[in-house]
C-alpha cells in the first residue's frame, strides 16, 4: 500500500508540474507576425472560378495569379505597423529593387482580423483562421465587378 501511495504522489506531482508548464508555442498574433519572414505558400478560392474550360480553385498554381518570380518574395511585418516585401532570388526583371512593396498593417482589437494596405493601393482585410510561429492563414471576400458571386480567397503564409 505504501508503494501505491508513493507512486500516486509521484504521478500527482508530475501531472501538476506538466499542467503548469507554459506551452512553448504560445505566442500572440502580433508577436508571431513581427517575428517572421513570411512567404505566400498557398492561395485558393471558393467557389472555383469557371473559365469555360475548367474550374480553378488553386490560384497559387496559376501563373496569372501568382507569378513564379513572386513565390520566393518575403513579407516582413514591423512592430511599428509597417511592412515591406523583399524580392526573392527570382525577379521579373534583374534590375528590380530589393524591396518591391511597402505599406501599413494592423490587427483588430481581438487579433482576429489583419488589415494590409500597400502604399497607394486599397487595403486588404483578412479574417485570420490560424496563426502560429510557423504559419498564418486568412480569408478575404472578393466580388468580381458586375457579378453577384462572392468568392472567398484563402491565403497561407509560412515562415
Amino acid at each position: 500500500m505504501r508503494i501505491l501511495s508513493t507512486l500516486f504522489l509521484a504521478l500527482l506531482f508530475t501531472l501538476s508540474f506538466v499542467g503548469c508548464k507554459k506551452k512553448d508555442d504560445e505566442i500572440s498574433t502580433r508577436d508571431a507576425l513581427i517575428q517572421g519572414r513570411w512567404k505566400l505558400t498557398a492561395l485558393t478560392v471558393e467557389p472555383g472560378i469557371n473559365t469555360g474550360l475548367s474550374v480553378i480553385t488553386n490560384l497559387y498554381a496559376q501563373e496569372a495569379f501568382v507569378p513564379s518570380y513572386e513565390k520566393d518574395d518575403v513579407t516582413i511585418f514591423a512592430s511599428a505597423g509597417t511592412y515591406q516585401v523583399e524580392e526573392g532570388a527570382l525577379k521579373q526583371n534583374p534590375t528590380d529593387p530589393a524591396i518591391n512593396a511597402t505599406g501599413m498593417w494592423s490587427l483588430s482589437s481581438d487579433s482576429k482580423a489583419l488589415r494590409i494596405q500597400e502604399t497607394g493601393e486599397l487595403a486588404q482585410n483578412f479574417t485570420l483562421i490560424s496563426v502560429s510561429k510557423g504559419q498564418f492563414k486568412g480569408t478575404t471576400p472578393f466580388v468580381v465587378q458586375g457579378s453577384s458571386i462572392t468568392y472567398t480567397i484563402t491565403a497561407t503564409w509560412n515562415n
